[in-house]
Parts: structure tokens; C-alpha cells; sequence
């Protein structure tokens, strides 16, 4: 309702009146009155990530949330995400378990299966999200998404790179199909690519997706593995690329903003060759990102700067979570092998 009054008044053209919205200039600038009530409604939740439909109420001071299902199951969801992102299972699974009874199935198994992995129960957790997609083919594409990436991290854990690989490529088909994008998830696949020895294929997946930070970097690396192989092409668009995140970063540095921590630690070993700085960044993004991915950079800076005391925290952590990842073992041998050579 905002927008004829809003467009009418960004061309001078006089407002008419009895309009129910009013122009966001003004009510940005003070000229409106913005103490109004307005209501709101969404079936996103039901469609696209197996929750409940959402209805709203706002006036001035306050945002109303009303959801059919009891309170809190969605937002528990989103918390188990971000307890696996810190590395805290027992507080992921939690979360999970709570909201089990008020979403979908698979949306269910998912986060389950996510936590338990994290644990030391990737086989179990594998095979029941397995089963959960089987049973799921309809469900929502933002769902489908998350579930084939969890269950791709899991086979990688343990060891099962087709499955792996089976797994992106279903997701990535349903992407494409959806015409959507799932940023984390592309990047997981590169770097299963990039780990294949395949930057050839890592180069085509990413290549429509320069915008984006993260699969930019992995495009880059890409590149220099064919740049290495002779291709010139690929030397000159890593350099013109490398350049473009270095400007990216230090942007992202001047303005305090720490979210990309884990992306530039990668950038300054995979394509700046600087261990040292890469190990100072992965130390800060640590704090509060504990991954699988997290943990296997922070051995490979460690392990590049031949400071193998400074693997220690990741050592300690796997410890107490009883993570098992396939991919983490020889670099836990060549840290290992550095701390006791002379």
C-alpha cells in the first residue's frame, strides 16, 4: 500500500488523498505519521521449510508472531544450525529433539542427523536420513537442499566419496530445477571436487556464480590447480580473480565485519601462500566456528606454518566430541609426525 504514495512523491507529483499506505520518504524523513498497525502474513514457512504458516502484527513498538504450532519450533530449527556451526552437538540435538513433533519429518531428520554426526554417529545418522529422503521425494526444495548436503557431509566423514558425490548432484539437479541457489552447499561440492583432484569440474560448477564470495574463492583455486596443468586461460582469471577478493577482504576488514573469517584464512593458504596469516585467521574464526571444514583448515595452516602446538584446540575438541572424519586423518598424521620430529 506504500508504494503509489511513495513513487508519487519521488516524482513530485502531488499524493492523492484517502490512500491507505502513506510514502516511506516522509515516513523516513519525519513528515508521516508512522504509529499504524500492520498485519501480515506468510505461507512460506509451510511450503518451503515444512513449518507452519505465520501470521503478524506491527505497530511502532512491537512485532507480534503468531504461529499455529507451539512457540519456539522453528527458531529451536535455526538454533540447532547454529550449535553445529559452533561444533556443540549435545546443544544441537536438544533443539532437534524439541521441535521434532511440529515440523516435517525430514526437515526432523535432518537436524537430527546433523548433531548425531557431529558426535560420532555419522554411520546411524547417514542411514536414517537416508531412509527420511527416500520417504520424502515431495518435499520442499529448501529442505531437499539441506537434507542431501548433511547426508553428502556424512558420507564424506565417513569415508564414502561416491555416496558423497551422489548426494551434490541430486542437490545440485533440484537446484537447478527450482532455479534457486544454495551458496553453501555449491561450496561443499567444490571442495569435495578440489579434494578429487577434478578442478576442471570444480571450474564449470561454480563458474555462473563469481558474485558470491566463498564460490568465488574456490573458483580462484580452481583455477590455479589448472593454471598448474598448463592451462593459461585459467592462470590469467585466478590472478584477475585473486585480485578481485583481495579487495573483497580487505573491504570486509575495514569495516569490522568478521563473518568471513573462515573464507579469507582459506584464501591466504590456498592462493596467497601466507601460512602465517592464515593461521592467525583461522584462530579468531575458531571462537565461534567449529566445523568439520573449520577444523581441517586450522591443521592444514597449523601443519603449512610448521606450528603443530598451534593444533592443539582442534586435537582437544575432537577429543570431547568424538567426531570421526575420514578427511581430517592425514592431516592429524602430519601434524602429529611435525610435533615429534626433531
Amino acid at each position: 500500500v506504500d508504494i503509489l504514495p511513495t513513487v508519487t512523491g519521488a516524482v513530485g507529483a502531488r499524493v492523492p488523498a484517502g490512500l491507505p499506505g502513506v510514502s516511506l520518504i516522509d515516513l523516513a524523513e519525519g513528515r508521516a505519521d508512522s504509529q499504524r498497525q500492520i498485519y501480515s502474513e506468510t505461507m512460506y514457512p509451510r511450503l518451503h521449510l515444512g513449518w507452519s504458516e505465520l501470521r503478524s502484527l506491527t505497530d511502532r513498538r512491537d512485532h507480534y508472531i503468531e504461529s499455529p504450532a507451539p512457540e519456539g519450533h522453528a527458531a529451536r530449527i535455526t538454533r540447532a544450525s547454529l550449535y553445529v556451526s559452533k561444533g556443540e552437538p549435545a546443544a544441537a540435538l536438544a533443539d532437534c529433539e524439541a521441535a521434532t513433533a511440529y515440523v516435517s519429518p525430514l526437515v526432523a531428520s535432518t537436524c537430527v542427523a546433523a548433531a548425531r554426526g557431529l558426535a560420532g554417529g555419522a554411520a546411524d545418522a547417514l542411514a536414517d536420513l537416508e531412509q527420511a529422503l527416500s520417504a520424502s521425494p515431495g518435499a520442499p526444495v529448501a529442505t531437499l537442499l539441506w537434507a542431501h548436503g548433511v547426508a553428502a557431509e556424512l558420507a564424506q566423514r565417513l569415508g564414502r566419496t561416491q555416496a558423497a558425490r551422489q548426494h551434490f548432484e541430486e542437490a545440485v539437479r533440484r537446484m537447478a530445477a527450482a532455479n534457486t541457489t544454495d551458496p553453501g552447499l555449491l561450496a561443499s561440492y567444490a571442495d569435495l571436487l578440489l579434494d578429487q583432484g577434478e578442478p576442471r569440474q570444480a571450474q564449470v560448477l561454480l563458474a555462473p556464480y563469481e558474485r558470491q564470495d566463498s564460490l568465488l574463492l574456490r573458483l580462484t583455486l580452481a583455477e590455479r590447480a589448472l593454471a598448474l596443468a598448463g592451462d593459461a586461460a585459467a592462470a590469467s582469471a585466478a590472478d584477475e580473480h585473486a585480485h578481485r577478493l583481495a579487495l573483497r577482504f580487505q573491504e570486509m576488514r575495514e569495516r569490522g565485519d568478521r563473518s568471513h573469517l573462515r573464507e579469507q584464512a582459506l584464501f591466504e593458504l590456498g592462493i596467497r601462500r601466507d601460512a602465517a596469516r592464515a593461521l592467525q585467521l583461522i584462530r579468531q574464526s575458531w571462537a565461534f566456528l567449529r566445523e568439520p571444514v573449520d577444523a581441517r583448515l586450522y591443521l592444514r595452516a597449523a601443519i603449512a606454518a610448521k606450528e603443530p602446538t598451534a593444533a592443539l584446540p582442534v586435537q582437544d575438541w575432537l577429543r570431547k566430541s568424538g567426531l570421526q572424519d575420514a578427511r581430517l586423518t592425514p592431516e592429524l598424521a602430519a601434524a602429529q609426525k611435525l610435533a615429534t620430529s626433531p
